[in-house]
């Protein structure tokens, strides 16, 4: 059986891309981790399987040819499908169901298929609209969250070398995609960034978003400035989103020895190394909070088109610079004290089942009923030569593409973006992990790399 885990940002998904890969990983498998675009590459060299993962949809749904989609259908793939933010929404009721929408077309999927999604409201919203009623939908939550309960021992020795090179430190991320974008502004009002231009009302939504992110920035890094000034002792440790521009933050920091802008590894080790989290609707709150790490949600302007619901929930809210440092010294004197007795809302816990039960558990249930019911048993993969020329084309393609553009004087920030959402894997990182989750696991994984963007996990 093949099973294909497709990785859009490296930091964010490997963790639980390997481990899931690993609880999974039995004698007749063979499961294969990679970069997206790399991964669809080769589906013409696959036969049969499941796919399972977020990046068969390469656009809107309302303007989506959904090539991705049939190429693996074609390939004989049954969909287990599961969006990385699909929970995270700002507005109404009525903008999270029009955000779902938008995220995929369910009426895509056939009763092989399985869409599973982070929370009830979802999972009511898309069978309510579902035309065909074959299809499951089910609510598993994002295995994600999930190594901050059972699985954080993976980040017990990346914690150590943290807090050795920083001691204490407050943790902030950022989340400006909107104003601060790696593609730039012109990605941004661009129709691959979901400008509709020709639309009033959503063209004055996007504009919305982009002065509310533009505020809020700028009062972040205001805080931030304020903040190290206050505690000198403390270093602030900033960690920009995949999508942001890095370079922003390097300047606007420059020179301020306890402010430090980095982008390394995994969030995980950097949020349970921390004396506390300073965000604004950030998904990363959603993990510091499940990690027992005292969050400080600041909003010095509240607006619910801007605001993201669910990360907003997590800690404790705070408007002004002098708010924010109260909170800090209740987190420095205790981390317990500051989070006892917080209660989720009800509408909170119906976006994310995380709150209520192991992801990790469901999505597998899921995987395996998919395996089972299988009825296929001709399975092939693409051979080492297929992976080798695949990857020299891409390279060719991509250092073409960069030459090309610096002939012509443009800017390369969408490169700049795809080589800050995957780096390429780690050998050694994975290596290190794998072994971790062997002992746990009681089995014997073996690991192919075959290049930066493509490895294969399976039982030795």
């Amino acid at each position: 059986m093949n099973l294909l885990f497709p990785v859009e940002t490296l930091n964010r998904e490997i963790d639980f891309r390997i481990t899931l890969a690993a609880k999974l990983a039995e004698k007749d498998r063979s499961i294969f981790v990679g970069q997206y675009q790399f991964l669809q590459r080769l589906i013409p060299h696959f036969k049969n399987g499941i796919y399972a993962g977020k990046n068969i949809f390469a656009k809107r749904s309302d303007v989506d040819s959904y090539q991705g989609y049939y190429r693996l259908k074609k390939k004989g793939f049954d969909i287990v499908y599961l969006h990385e933010e699909g929970a995270v929404f700002s507005g109404t009721e009525k903008d999270w169901q029009d955000k779902l929408s938008s995220q995929y077309n369910i009426d895509v999927f056939d009763e092989n298929d399985r869409v599973c999604v982070w929370g009830d409201f979802q999972g009511d919203y898309d069978r309510g609209r579902i035309k065909n009623k074959n299809v499951p939908v089910v609510t598993t939550g994002h295995p994600r969250f999930e190594l901050y309960k059972k699985y954080r021992f993976l980040y017990d020795e990346d914690v150590r070398k943290i807090k050795e090179r920083f001691g204490e430190y407050v943790l902030i991320n950022g989340n400006y995609g909107r104003a601060n974008h790696g593609g730039g502004l012109s990605y941004f009002f661009s129709d691959k960034g979901n400008y509709i231009v020709n639309d009033p009302v959503k063209r004055l939504q996007k504009i919305d978003y982009y002065v509310g992110s533009a505020i809020q920035l700028s009062k972040m890094v205001e805080l931030v400035h304020h903040m190290a000034v206050r505690y000198p002792h403390i270093n602030f440790v900033y960690r920009p989103h995949p999508v942001e521009n890095h370079s922003y933050y390097h300047t606007v920091f420059k020179g301020v020895p306890n402010i430090h802008t980095v982008y390394e590894g995994s969030v995980g080790p950097w949020i349970l190394g921390s004396s506390a989290i300073l965000h604004d609707g950030c998904t990363t709150a959603i993990e510091a909070q499940l990690s027992g790490i005292p969050v400080i949600n600041y909003k010095p302007i509240y607006a619910e088109s801007n605001s993201n619901y669910l990360p907003n929930q997590m800690g404790r809210r705070a408007q002004t610079i002098d708010e924010v440092a109260a909170l800090l010294e209740e987190a420095f004197r205790d981390k317990a004290a500051f989070s006892a007795g917080f209660v989720l809302p009800e509408k909170a816990v119906r976006l994310m089942e995380n709150f209520r039960s192991d992801a990790f558990d469901r999505l597998t249930d899921v995987i395996e009923e998919r395996v089972a019911h299988s009825t296929k048993t001709d399975f092939s993969v693409p051979g080492n030569n297929v992976i080798r020329k695949a990857f020299l084309r891409r390279e060719a393609k991509l250092q073409g593409s960069k030459f090309y553009n610096k002939m012509l004087g443009r800017k390369e920030g969408s490169f700049r973006l795809a080589e800050q959402k995957f780096q390429g894997f780690d050998k050694v990182y994975i290596q290190d992990k794998i072994a971790m989750l062997e002992k746990v696991l009681q089995k014997k994984i073996h690991v192919q790399f075959y290049n930066k963007y493509l490895i294969r996990i399976g039982l030795k």
